[in-house]
């Protein structure tokens, strides 16, 4: 099998779809980073196969819709923060592109994760950023203590400010 040649770049990442799972990948003799989509039933079984060939980019994070029909990674290139949207069912390429304002030196990215199906969000250790990825725009960048915790899940996060614990639900 080809795609035995890759080492993996991220944890595996559940896709929603059961007995599915997500990695980001690099290639062990080219530098090309891709996207794997794998399904354990019973045997391990390539179902999506993408390969990034812009080598002076790379792919980090990965995170997956409700239904599991669509994803993103971010792509970082020049010391910008790009989020990448893919949908399953097209292995050529992705979706869209969206540019941000984020900065990978600045800014250590500690989770990515879909709010609602449509929004994203990015955090990392003072901020969290809100992405309506529909409309393509920064919907809110949210002040948050430096490096504390939080937890964040479908229609919401939870986080500290100002050690003050904040709620903040989305639909």
């Amino acid at each position: 099998r080809k795609w035995v040649e890759y080492w993996y770049r991220n944890s595996v990442t559940s896709t929603k779809i059961e007995n599915q799972m997500g990695c980001i990948v690099s290639h062990t003799d080219w530098a090309v980073d891709g996207i794997k989509i794998f399904e354990l039933n019973p045997t391990l079984k390539l179902k999506y196969d993408f390969d990034f060939v812009e080598s002076d980019k790379s792919l980090h994070d990965l995170t997956f819709t409700s239904d599991g029909n669509r994803f993103v990674s971010l792509m970082y290139h020049d010391d910008a923060i790009s989020i990448l949207e893919f949908n399953v069912n097209n292995q050529d390429n992705y979706e869209k592109i969206i540019k941000t304002n984020i900065t990978y030196r600045e800014n250590r990215i500690e989770k990515i994760h879909y709010i609602t199906d449509k929004i994203l969000s990015i955090i990392n250790c003072t901020d969290i950023f809100l992405f309506d990825l529909e409309n393509e725009v920064l919907l809110k960048q949210i002040k948050r203590d430096s490096l504390s915790p939080f937890h964040v899940t479908f229609n919401s996060i939870v986080y500290l400010k100002n050690n003050k614990v904040v709620d903040l639900k989305l639909n």
